[in-house]
C-alpha cells in the first residue's frame, strides 16, 4: 500500500509543493548567477562569497532530501517485486507438490492446482497495480535515473554559480 492510496490528496499536494519549492530554488540560484554575471560585466566585480556560498548551499540542501525521497520511493516500488518473487516461489513449490500428489491423492493435487491459479491471479493483479500507479517523486516515476537527472541539474547549477557563464 502506497501513500497514493492512503492519502491521495495529501500525496499530490506534497508533490506539487516539492516541485514548486525545487523550481523556486533553482530559479533563485540561476537568477543570482545571472545577476553576478551582469554585475561583473557592468561594474567589474562579481557578487562576493556572501551571496555565492548560501546560493550553493541552498541548492545542495534541497538536492539531497529529494534524492533520498526518490531512493525510498524506489525501494517501495521494489518491495512489490519482492512480493511477486515470493508468490512465484510458492507457486512453483505448490506445482511440484501437486505433480507428486497427482497419482496418490488427486483431490489434494486439484486443490493445490487451484491454489496456484489463485496465486497467479494475485501476482497479475499486484503487477498491474504497480505498473498503473508506481510511486512518483516530483511527478516522475521513482527510479535511479531521476536521482541522476536531479544530481546533473544540481551540478550544472553549482558549476554555473561557481564559474559563471564563461566557458
Amino acid at each position: 500500500c502506497t501513500a497514493k492510496k492512503l492519502g491521495p490528496v495529501i500525496f499530490w499536494k506534497m508533490q506539487f509543493y516539492t516541485v514548486v519549492i525545487t523550481l523556486m530554488l533553482f530559479a533563485m540560484v540561476f537568477m543570482q548567477a545571472v545577476g553576478s554575471y551582469y554585475n561583473e560585466k557592468n561594474h567589474g566585480e562579481a557578487f562576493g562569497p556572501d551571496v555565492d556560498i548560501p546560493a550553493i548551499l541552498r541548492i545542495v540542501c534541497i538536492a539531497f532530501p529529494l534524492a533520498t525521497q526518490v531512493y525510498f520511493a524506489y525501494q517501495l516500488n521494489r518491495i512489490v517485486y519482492d512480493h511477486l518473487e515470493a508468490i512465484a516461489k510458492v507457486q512453483n513449490s505448490n506445482r511440484d507438490v501437486a505433480a507428486q500428489l497427482r497419482h496418490r491423492n488427486p483431490d489434494k493435487a486439484d486443490q493445490l492446482s487451484e491454489l496456484v491459479d489463485h496465486l497467479d491471479s494475485l501476482a497479475n493483479e499486484i503487477d498491474r497495480d504497480l505498473s498503473s500507479s508506481p510511486m512518483k517523486i516530483v511527478f516522475l516515476e521513482a527510479n535511479p535515473a531521476i536521482v541522476s537527472l536531479l544530481m546533473s541539474a544540481v551540478t550544472a547549477v553549482v558549476v554555473i554559480r561557481i564559474r559563471g557563464f564563461e566557458v
